[in-house]
Parts: C-alpha cells; structure tokens; sequence
C-alpha cells in the first residue's frame, strides 16, 4: 500500500509540467472526489479513510519515519507545492487569450531543540522555496499580480534560517535570524484563500513602499513579543533593509552589501471567541519607520531621509453553521496607508468574506469574496496630468480624460479540499483600472484562474 501511494503521488506530481494536463487532472480530481463526502459510512469508506486519498500529506507518513522524527526527534519535516494558472479573458492591453502558470516549491523543518538537544521552549526555523514562470499581470498591463505566487526573483532561495525562543511560559518569545518580517507581523492568513497578488498574507502597502519584506524573501532582523494576556500581545522589532536580497542571483546571499537602512516594525494584536460557539476573530493594527533615504515620489532628484507607514486589519466569524467554530462565515476588512512623501502605492482597502465549510456535506471547502483596492499616490497622478497637458500645448489638465487614482481588484472563488493534501481553487478575478500605476488607460480586465495547493 505504502509503495503504490508513493508510485500514484509521483504520477500526480508530475502532472504539472503540461497544462493541459494540469487542466484535465483537475476536472478528473474535482469529479472523482466529490462523491466521497456524498457517500454512506460504509465499511468500505471507513476503511478508505486510512488511504492514500485520506492521509494528511501526499506522500505519507513515511512508513513512520516522518511521525517519529517529530515525536522523538522534534523534527517536523514539512513541504507543499503551489501552481496558479491565469488566462485573460478580456480587456488588458492585449484582449484575451494569454494565460501564465507560475509554480512554486517548498520545504523546511521546524525543530525543537527541547527534544532534540535537552534546551526547552526553543525552535530553529528552516525554510527554502522554490518559484519559476510568469506573472500574467504584466500581459494585461496591471500593477497587481493576479498570481501571488510571481516574484523574489523567481529563483531557488532561502527563506528562513532562524531561532525561536519563548521564556516565562511563553508570556515573552522572541526570534533573530535571517527571515521575512512579514512572517510575524502583518500577517492576515484569511488573505491567502484568494489568488491574487494584491491580497495575500499582506496589505501590499507594506512591502510596496517600504523595505518590508514577505515570504519567500528573507532578511536579518529580532523580534520581541510580549503576550500580555491569552488574547492579546505587543510586539516590536528592528529589521536590515537590503533591496538586493530580492534579485533573481542572490537567493542565497547572506552578506550585508547592498543595506540601506533598518526598518522598525510594531504591531499590537487581541483575539476573540464570541459566544458559545467560540467565534474566532482577529484584530490588529501596527506600523513601521524606515531610516532608508528614498526620493520623492514626483521629483526624484528630492531625497527623504526616512519613510514611515500604517496599517490596520480585523476578521471575525459572525455566525456559525453547525454550532461550533469550524463552519461558518467570516468578515474582513483592512486599511494601509504609506508616506505621502515617497510612496507610489500610497493606500490600500480591502474588505470581504469567506464561508468556511459553507456546504453541510463538504465541512473543509471554502467560498471566497474579496475586494482589494490599491491608491497611486495623488501628488504623482496630479504631476503626471498637469505634464500631459504642457506637452499638448495647453494649460487645462481637465481637458484630458481623468487618469486613475487607483487600481480596483475583486476576486470570487471556491476551495475545493479534495482530499487532506490537495486543494483546487478556481477563481474568476475582475481588474479595473488596471493601467492606474502605469498613467494609462488600460481596458478592465477579466481574468479565470486555477489554483492548486499540495501538501507533500
């Protein structure tokens, strides 16, 4: 048994090198599984249950081998692979027709040194990712991507060398190493059950504008968290900024040449459990100064010493399904706000729903709406218009068509978990104003995409 499900997980895995083979899997997958949860609990279905379809990751649990690491050892071996099909069905600079399919890999080991070595309460992080492709935003002439996967250089890097250590019954815990700040603060996981690169993990001000970073791109920094009480923690850091650690030959790189400055970060975060039901939800707001000298936004010859920037976001479960806090649906909303003085991307909104196990008889499926809105800075829209009009001769900018002040984004999709290991995410993504940050009018665009997550 064990033999054949690492033969049919290969075969899987494979899948995706062809697109159209990608495609044709899916639709098989989406019809073969769904049946399952329709089905009576049989003996036979029980005895599925401990099956190749029913494991928890796609390659198993390694004859014991993978369980034992974790429970003798603390080493808990992890890895995923993630691809996001795209294809344009209209608008954009081109029209429809053109379609994309980055990829990406990971894997790492989190390892507890209690253990491991005897010293308690301590984590080592390790993380490496791999991405390859194209991002299709730049077919469509779009400043978002509508694949989150796209970018760090589409290249082999590490992602987090780090170590994790948590004193006086884990009140206190702080981290230092070399790894994203995004890992820990700003993070806003609900975002991620949608496919496009304006919302996932982040409100995308922070990286945008700053020298913020998000997963997979790593930099040297600590943290301190204070859990103040079971609900509520305060937490502050101090980060290098390095824009080289990004570059598609430096995924590896560790050396300092290329800083700029140290980016301070801190958040303040309070959980809840509302009702019998235990509803969750999740509140904080935060922010961040950078020492590093950035231009100004209109007249770059203009440096600002610094930059600073704000966020906020919240999620609550408003009611439940089936009386518990595992089903039921999920509100959002966020603001970001970046210094006026030199951030293109100055603002970001974003608000929506997720329905958890929205359907009685698929418990782990999600439906997902979301409306993303990124603000190019008005100082350099305001500059660009008044520039086209003393190019044209004349001194009226209101003679011309109103550039964009933004780029709006909404997503709506449905996650289906075909099995504990495999989820299939289509999506139907809908870009308006989509040439705003380049100062072009750009034909909305609507976009199809297929995402796929495996847990290997």
């Amino acid at each position: 048994m064990h033999s054949n499900s690492k033969k049919k997980g290969a075969m899987l895995i494979n899948t995706f090198g062809s697109r159209a083979l990608y495609a044709l899997g899916v639709g098989m997958l989406s019809l073969g599984f769904a049946p399952h949860a329709l089905a009576s609990q049989t003996k036979k279905v029980s005895l599925e249950k401990t099956g190749f379809l029913h494991q928890k990751y796609a390659t198993g649990n390694w004859g014991g081998l993978r369980s034992r690491l974790r429970d003798i050892y603390g080493i808990d071996l992890h890895a995923g692979f993630d691809g996001e099909y795209a294809l344009a069905l209209s608008g954009g600079k081109h029209g429809g027709g053109h379609d994309s399919y980055p990829l990406q890999v990971s894997f790492g080991a989190n390892i507890h040194t209690g253990k491991l070595v005897g010293w308690p309460n301590g984590l080592i992080r390790l993380q490496f990712n791999y991405r390859h492709g194209r991002n299709l935003a730049s077919h469509i002439g779009s400043h978002a991507s509508v694949q989150y996967i796209y970018g760090a250089g589409q290249n082999f890097r590490l992602t987090n060398l780090s170590y994790q250590q948590s004193f006086m019954h884990d009140h206190v815990v702080t981290q230092v190493g070399f790894y994203p700040l995004g890992d820990h603060f700003g993070e806003t996981t609900v975002l991620c059950k949608f496919q496009s690169g304006n919302s996932c993990g982040h409100l995308k001000t922070l990286p945008s504008s700053s020298g913020w970073n998000d997963y997979p791109t790593a930099q040297w920094g600590g943290r301190l968290q204070f859990n103040v009480t079971k609900n509520a923690y305060v937490e502050g850091g101090v980060y290098e900024v390095n824009p080289t650690y990004g570059k598609h030959d430096n995924g590896f790189k560790l050396g300092f040449s290329g800083s700029t400055g140290a980016i301070f970060p801190v958040e303040v975060g309070y959980t809840t459990a509302l009702g019998e039901s235990a509803l969750p939800g999740h509140y904080k707001i935060g922010a961040y100064y950078d020492t590093s000298d950035a231009p100004d936004v209109v007249d770059s010859s203009e440096q600002h010493n610094g930059r600073y920037g704000v966020y906020a976001f919240a999620s609550q479960m408003i009611f439940s399904f089936n009386h518990s806090n595992q089903r039921g649906l999920v509100v959002f909303g966020g603001l970001g706000y970046s210094d006026k003085s030199t951030a293109l991307y100055q603002n970001t909104e974003v608000a929506g729903f997720v329905a958890k196990g929205p359907l009685s008889f698929r418990p782990h499926d999600y439906l997902a709406f979301g409306y993303f809105r990124a603000g190019v800075n008005s100082r350099a829209v305001n500059a660009h218009q008044a520039g086209l009009a003393v190019s044209s001769g004349s001194a009226l900018p209101g003679q011309f068509e109103s550039l964009a002040h933004g780029e709006d984004v909404f997503e709506i999709n449905y996650g289906i978990q075909a099995t504990p290991w495999l989820l299939i995410d289509p999506n139907l993504q809908y870009l308006k104003d989509p040439g705003a940050f380049n100062f072009h009018h750009v034909k909305d665009s609507y976009v199809f995409g297929l995402r796929t997550t495996i847990k290997l």
